[in-house]
């Protein structure tokens, strides 16, 4: 049966750029794409492999760490990154930062890609009831519960309902225990409270937040709940008033 590809279209390739939805829906669903794909779940070291040619794109992709819940709700969950690079602007090695978990009532980690000019790195979400998720900045921790700010828009405000991270802003956190944090898109989404009807925040893309009800996210990890309160992988955060927040998570994409 022949294979259905998915089209990208031209307007989603350029040296030096972000990545849109069609080029990110297209190489999951096209493996053939990709030349070289490397996971990091723990911190490295990414090495240019020697056949590489210098017109070769790099797309790489960074999840920070989600927040631990704490007293009366969830963490928030880590923020999301992504950029395409010309292999030519990478070194023969570049370091890899992932941020590890944490356990309930601790801040996330951040995690990197790179150092100096290629640096690219995606924020944690804050920790403990209304813990904001992380954008292009950390996301708050409870005093502020704020998400993190992104390039284009302010993070969500902290409150019930918290505030939603528009674009690359990370979703406020809950200020009571039964509020729903802010949903992101590649920010994190922010914590919700930990008793019902409570939901952590959701994301597209970034790690969603920990609640009563874990806040889903569509390409990175889920925030925890009651039932199963540490968050998933990359990028959850804690759940309910126990859960620690997931680890978070670099991977790194040779486009053929």
């Amino acid at each position: 049966m022949p294979t259905a590809f998915t089209d990208i279209p031209d307007t989603s390739f350029g040296g030096g750029r972000g990545v849109d939805d069609a080029l990110l829906e297209a190489l999951r669903d096209n493996p053939l794409y990709t030349s070289d794909y490397q996971q990091f779940t723990s911190n490295g070291t990414w090495n240019k492999p020697a056949w590489a040619t210098p017109t070769m794109n790099v797309l790489v992709e960074v999840w920070g760490g989600g927040g631990g819940a704490s007293t009366n709700g969830g963490g928030g969950g880590g923020g999301y990154r992504n950029h395409i690079f010309k292999i030519s602007e990478l070194g023969a090695t570049e370091p890899v930062t992932v941020g590890a978990a944490v356990a309930a009532g601790v801040t996330g980690n951040n995690s990197t890609f790179g150092a100096a000019a290629t640096l690219l790195t995606a924020y944690h979400g804050g920790q403990r009831l209304g813990g904001g998720g992380g954008g292009l900045a950390a996301g708050g921790d409870y005093t502020s519960g704020t998400g993190g700010d992104g390039y284009f828009a302010v993070g969500g405000a902290k409150g019930a309902p918290a505030g939603r991270g528009y674009g690359d802003a990370g979703g406020g956190g809950s200020n009571t225990s039964n509020g729903t944090g802010g949903a992101a898109y590649l920010g994190g989404g922010g914590g919700g409270g930990d008793t019902s009807p409570a939901v952590g925040g959701a994301s597209v893309y970034g790690g969603g937040g920990g609640g009563y009800t874990a806040g889903i996210s569509t390409f990175g990890g889920n925030g925890g709940s009651l039932a199963a309160p540490d968050g998933v992988a990359p990028g959850g955060g804690g759940g309910s008033s126990t859960g620690g927040g997931a680890r978070g998570e670099v991977r790194v994409s040779i486009l053929a």
